[in-house]
């Protein structure tokens, strides 16, 4: 490999690796949350969030349950999903009551800001250019006490290795509670 190709190759790994800290960053910014580790994650949190629940019906799958007030954001509900002691999917519904769009505009710029990343538009949901395995998507959406804004981060392929590990484990345990859905 010429020195101009192994140069090219460097700048392409680490420019798709900071893509993918940048998208990462998004909720971080927002909630003080990541697709990380699981253990410790209440101490990142931002002010304002707390946990409210949690749920594991299958061994090392689950989700955390959290809500608060981050900034602007009345924060009615985050469900981060984890599997093997690590986040792979978050989903946060925020509203800023005083706004007649509920923050989305708001919650846009502050996350491209965090992230860098492009942004495309397809009707009401916007999505950021995520490179590097990464979704990352805001839309408008019905929530039991009115609009509200979703924020979803996700790992698609940690996701699909949790849909796996679910299904294996469920058809091994065909009894087992989680599994009757």
């Amino acid at each position: 490999m010429n020195m101009r190709a192994g140069l090219f190759l460097a700048l392409t790994v680490l420019s798709a690796g900071s893509a993918r800290a940048a998208c990462d960053d998004a909720l971080k910014a927002l909630l003080g949350l990541r697709l990380e580790a699981v253990a410790g994650y209440e101490s990142r949190l931002a002010a304002g969030i707390t946990r409210e629940g949690s749920a594991e019906f299958i061994p090392s799958v689950g989700f955390e349950s959290l809500q608060g007030r981050s900034g602007e954001f009345v924060v009615d509900r985050v469900m981060a999903f984890q599997d093997g002691g690590r986040f792979f999917s978050i989903r946060a519904i925020l509203d800023v009551p005083d706004q007649s769009d509920h923050g989305l505009k708001l919650a846009v710029q502050k996350l491209v800001a965090a992230t860098g990343a492009a942004v495309h538009q397809d009707g009401k949901r916007t999505t950021f250019e995520c490179p590097i395995g990464l979704d990352l998507s805001i839309e408008p959406m019905a929530w039991d006490t009115g609009a509200r804004v979703l924020v979803h981060l996700a790992d698609p392929a940690a996701q699909a290795a949790s849909r796996q590990h679910v299904a294996s484990f469920c058809s091994a345990h065909e009894g087992q509670y989680a599994c009757k859905r």
